[in-house]
C-alpha cells in the first residue's frame, strides 16, 4: 500500500469500516503468523494470552529461544484502526536481529479496544494490565521495552504517566525499577494544528489533516479531557501536562528514543516535547531522530510498501542495541 492509498484509506472510512475492511488485530496476527513468522525463523504457533479483565489480550511473537527481554507493542492507527502486517513486520524483525546479537527477545502486542466503542481511559487500562502480565510472569521492568508507533506511542506516554502518577480508575503499577527503555515512532503528542510543520506538511504527509482531531473526538470523553487539562495532567495527551508531571520520568524508564518525518505535521510537536524532556531531564538519554525527506511513522510505511531495506528500522535497532550494550 502506497502512501496516497493509506492517506486515501483513513480519510474516506469509518472506524467500523477500516475494522471490516482490514479485520481484527487478532486475525492479522494468525495470518501473519501462518505466512511470515517461519521465514523469519519465529515460531507459527499463536500465543493469545487473555488478561486480568477476561477481555483483553497480548499476542505474543517469539524464536525458539526463551526470552530474556521484552517488546510491549501498542499499534498506532488513531485507536480506531486495528494493528497492520507492517506492525507484526517490525516487531518480528527486531527479534530476529537482536537474537543474531545474542539477545534473546520476544514482543507482546496488545489487542487494545478500538474507538468509538472504546472511549479512554478503556486502552489505558488494558495497557497497565499487559505490562503487569509480563512482570507477574516473571520478567524484571528493567528487561522490558515499552513502545509503539503514532497512537501506540500515545498509549505508552500515557502508561508512563500512570507508572509516575497513578490514574484515579487504573489499578496501580508494581515497578520495582525502570523500564529498560521506551520507543515512541511518530507519536500523537496533542490535537493542536496550528505549527508551521501542520502548515508546510499536511499536502505530503500520510495522515489527513484532520486526523489528531477525529481521532480525539472519536476516543475522549470532553469531560474527562478538559479536566485533564485544567489539572496539568498528562494521561490523555503528553503536551497537556506540567513540568512536574515528568520529573520523576527516570524512575519508571531508563532511556527515550523518540522520532519524526521532517515532512511529517507533528514534527514540530514532537520536537519541542523531545526538547523540554531534556531539558526536565538532562541525565536520562533522551535521543531524537528527525529524518530528511519522510512523513508520519515512516518505519511503518516501508513496511507496508514491502522495501526490503528499512533505514528507521535500522536505527530503531541501533538504539536497542546501545540500550542492551550489545
Amino acid at each position: 500500500m502506497t502512501v496516497v492509498g493509506v492517506r486515501a484509506f483513513l480519510n474516506c472510512l469509518t472506524p467500523r469500516q477500516l475494522v471490516y475492511i482490514s479485520g481484527s488485530t487478532e486475525k492479522t496476527y494468525l495470518e501473519w503468523l501462518a505466512t511470515s513468522a517461519q521465514p523469519r525463523g519465529l515460531l507459527s504457533k499463536p500465543e493469545s494470552v487473555v488478561l486480568s479483565d477476561n477481555i483483553s489480550k497480548v499476542h505474543w511473537i517469539r524464536s525458539g529461544q526463551p526470552a530474556s527481554k521484552v517488546i510491549l507493542f501498542f499499534h498506532g492507527g488513531g485507536y480506531s484502526a486495528p494493528l497492520t502486517a507492517g506492525h507484526l513486520n517490525w516487531c518480528g524483525s527486531l527479534i530476529t536481529r537482536l537474537e543474531a546479537d545474542g539477545i534473546p527477545l520476544a514482543a507482546a502486542v496488545l489487542e487494545y479496544g478500538l474507538a468509538p466503542e472504546h472511549k479512554y481511559p478503556r486502552q489505558l487500562q488494558q495497557a497497565a494490565a499487559a505490562l503487569q502480565h509480563v512482570i507477574e510472569l516473571g520478567f524484571d521492568p528493567s528487561s522490558i521495552f515499552l513502545g509503539g508507533d503514532s497512537a501506540g506511542a500515545h498509549l505508552a506516554l500515557g502508561l508512563l504517566g500512570h507508572a509516575m502518577h497513578k490514574h484515579p480508575s487504573i489499578e496501580k503499577l508494581k515497578l520495582e525499577s525502570p523500564l529498560a527503555g521506551v520507543f515512541l515512532i511518530s507519536p500523537w503528542l496533542t490535537d493542536d494544528t496550528l505549527t508551521l510543520s501542520y502548515k508546510e506538511n499536511f499536502r505530503v504527509d500520510m495522515l489527513p489533516f484532520d486526523a489528531a482531531r477525529k481521532a480525539e473526538r472519536y476516543l475522549m470523553p470532553p469531560s474527562l479531557r478538559q479536566a485533564e487539562l485544567k489539572a496539568g495532567h498528562g494521561w490523555a495527551m503528553a503536551m497537556d501536562a506540567c513540568d512536574d508531571w515528568w520529573l520523576s520520568l527516570p524512575a519508571v524508564v531508563g532511556s527515550v528514543y523518540i522520532t519524526a518525518g521532517d515532512e511529517e505535521m507533528f514534527r514540530d510537536h514532537i520536537v519541542l516535547f523531545s526538547r523540554k524532556l531534556k531539558d526536565l531531564q538532562p541525565s536520562l538519554p533522551i535521543q531524537l531522530e528527525v529524518e530528511s525527506l519522510q512523513a508520519h511513522d515512516h518505519m511503518l510505511t516501508y513496511e507496508l510498501m514491502g522495501y526490503e531495506e528499512n533505514p528507521a528500522l535500522d536505527r530503531l535497532t541501533s538504539w536497542f542495541s546501545s540500550v542492551l550494550q550489545i
